[in-house]
């Protein structure tokens, strides 16, 4: 799939006017300062905005197909994140808007830890026809790259095979004479190269004799692309965003929450806590807090805000049936320090 996206972008017939939108023009400028720090920042790649002209006669004889596969570090291994927004998505999101349609907010890649070294963005917009025998392949990926993308925590050890398989459908979909690229990219970032990995929004339209200027558009707060300061509708385009933040708050879909939960589960359960059960307790949560500091999911600053916020949660439980303080208090060695390092208790 790589090959086939290596080669999209060296022929002149699909190859499109891409540029990144000046983040003066964008609604928050300040977020998208800086490039991508290596276990400190989470990345995510998203399709803001599609613009299609109702000229192409969509959805009568064609249908829009977007194929997006993204390269990076995952868990110590560099990994293919596919995704297809195809006619089911689109016919749920798509809205007409004048003479065209316009695809409005879907995540393709992320959230996840920026681990360093290479970050790829391959992308395009496909034409397919609405009586291909393939239609099903392409629903089916639709669903299963929609699912995977949501559940990469979840599928560490398959991860690998899993994007092997849907890759293999993907090329199976585009290399018939029923599916066609119309326009799309590969933009390869690597910053050992000297070239800065930083968040921002990108225009990708469709070819065309016009010397856009970058300089000419915006994204306004609602994420839609401006030209001028209206609605860009002269050509079809993709408008899609590299995000980066600190903090996550969807932890509690992460295996490691699961891990989290089974302790809590734990203290609830007991009527009375004694001595030996806070031990256990306190092994429990410093188990927990080295395997959040090595999750792949996790950043090093946000596993210790989370454990934090954890230990607090269950000192308050266990507080309502323990005097903490009651117990003699041993001579200092690695494991009380640790204790008092981690649980502050």
């Amino acid at each position: 799939m790589n090959d086939f996206f290596k080669k999209l972008i060296s022929s002149p017939t699909v190859l499109p006017h891409y540029f990144k939108i000046p983040n003066q023009n964008t609604p928050d400028p300040a977020s998208l300062e800086g490039s991508f720090e290596t276990r400190k920042h989470y990345f995510s790649l998203r399709v803001n905005e599609m613009y299609l002209k109702e000229s192409r006669q969509w959805f009568s004889q064609i249908e829009p197909m977007v194929i997006s596969i993204t390269e990076y570090m995952y868990n110590q291994q560099f990994v293919s994140n596919p995704f297809v927004v195809g006619s089911t998505l689109l016919k749920d999101k798509m809205k007409g808007e004048g003479e065209g349609m316009v695809f409005r907010d879907t995540r393709v890649a992320g959230l996840h830890p920026y681990a360093g070294g290479r970050f790829i963005i391959n992308i395009a917009l496909f034409r397919n026809e609405t009586e291909n025998y393939l239609n099903k392949t392409m629903k089916f990926l639709e669903s299963v790259t929609g699912v995977f993308n949501d559940n990469i925590a979840g599928m560490l050890k398959s991860f690998t095979k899993v994007s092997d398989v849907i890759v293999s459908g993907i090329e199976e979909l585009v290399n018939t004479d029923k599916t066609k690229p119309l326009f799309g990219i590969r933009k390869e970032f690597d910053p050992d190269a000297g070239e800065a990995f930083e968040p921002g929004y990108y225009a990708m339209i469709d070819k065309s004799n016009n010397n856009w200027d970058a300089a000419d558009f915006s994204v306004d707060k609602n994420n839609r692309l401006l030209y001028k300061n209206n609605p860009f509708r002269e050509d079809e385009y993709i408008l899609f965003s590299i995000t980066k933040t600190t903090e996550r708050n969807d932890y509690m879909a992460l295996p490691i929450y699961k891990q989290y939960d089974e302790i809590r589960a734990y203290a609830q359960g007991i009527p009375e806590v004694s001595e030996s059960e806070k031990m256990k307790i306190k092994e429990m949560l410093r188990v927990l807090n080295f395997e959040m500091n090595r999750s792949a999911d996790l950043t090093t600053a946000d596993a210790e805000r989370l454990i934090d916020q954890f230990f607090e949660e269950l000192k308050k439980m266990v507080d309502r049936k323990f005097n903490w303080g009651a117990a003699k208090q041993l001579e200092k060695n690695f494991w009380s320090e640790m204790d008092e390092k981690i649980t502050n208790l």
